[in-house]
């Protein structure tokens, strides 16, 4: 049996802090009530624990996919920050929630969020961070970018959105159009699907559909961002985003990503592509 504890006042009436506690394994067998040694446990656990298993929301997993390219930046030796800027809606009404609940751990990663009045103005914001590498004294290598917003917000956006594309990534940022999709309409007016927008933009895109495959997919969308110089297109589902799952996490950490060698035609000393910004 699990039971959590809390040193506190008999008349001490404040609820326990499930963000920091202690679980205490009770022995329920002959040895009625020995109590074992305390294992610390943090709720922060599901956002860095490097391996095994744990479990996770899918709107915590879309939270992580952040900190794990921070990681993956930090492993190779990248000095980069992220920015989050977009509108809520379901099926991703509670993505704002939990980055700004998270916004003391995203702050340790250099990830901020900046909510947005409406799409356009955070397609702007994002669009912002991805010029921030060209400009003199920058203090970052690159800022990685993530704009979210439910599939209507997408519509509104097209056009903002299709100047962002164009405009690229940093050579170490790149960006991620986070989408949530409800064809079904389980909470919206009508259906609404993301995916012929995104290819009319000439955004790659990503279609996850188990939480375990957010957290990988969303490593494989930041890198096709940088390498390709566009933004990843990241459809989410209504019965995904809605879902919780206990999430293995080894496969995770022995992800290797392959970038491929395209060499340009008729380069000098067979010079491999590389997308490159210019600042008019």
């Amino acid at each position: 049996m699990l039971t959590l504890t809390r040193e506190t006042n008999p008349v001490d009436s404040n609820p326990v802090d499930l963000n920091t506690v202690n679980i205490t394994n009770v022995n329920t067998t002959s040895e009625a009530n020995q109590v074992l040694p305390t294992n610390p446990f943090s709720l922060r656990e599901r956002f860095e624990q490097p391996q095994g298993t744990i479990a996770l929301s899918a709107i915590d997993a879309l939270v992580r996919i952040l900190i794990e390219q921070r990681k993956a930046d930090m492993r190779a030796k990248l000095n980069t920050a992220a920015f989050v800027s977009g509108y809520p809606g379901s099926p991703l009404a509670g993505y704002d929630l939990a980055l700004n609940k998270q916004a003391k751990l995203l702050s340790e990663y250099d990830i901020h969020h900046q909510p947005a009045v409406n799409e356009d103005l955070g397609v702007s914001n994002v669009l912002g961070s991805q010029i921030a590498n060209l400009l003199p004294d920058a203090k970052y290598d690159g800022v990685l970018g993530l704009w979210y917003a439910k599939s209507p917000g997408i519509d509104r956006s097209a056009d903002a959105l299709r100047h962002a594309n164009a405009a690229g990534v940093g050579r170490f940022g790149g960006t991620i159009a986070l989408v949530g999709d409800d064809p079904l309409a389980k909470s919206s007016s009508l259906p609404n699907s993301s995916e012929n927008l995104m290819y009319d933009l000439a955004m790659p895109i990503l279609s996850p559909g188990t939480i375990e495959e957010i957290l990988s997919l969303g490593r494989y969308a930041f890198e096709l961002s940088r390498f390709s110089g566009a933004w990843s297109g990241f459809k989410v589902l209504t019965n995904l985003a809605d879902s919780f799952a206990t999430v293995r996490l080894d496969a995770l950490q022995q992800l290797v990503i392959h970038k491929p060698h395209f060499r340009v035609e008729n380069a000098v000393s067979g010079q491999v592509w590389q997308h490159k910004q210019v600042m008019n």
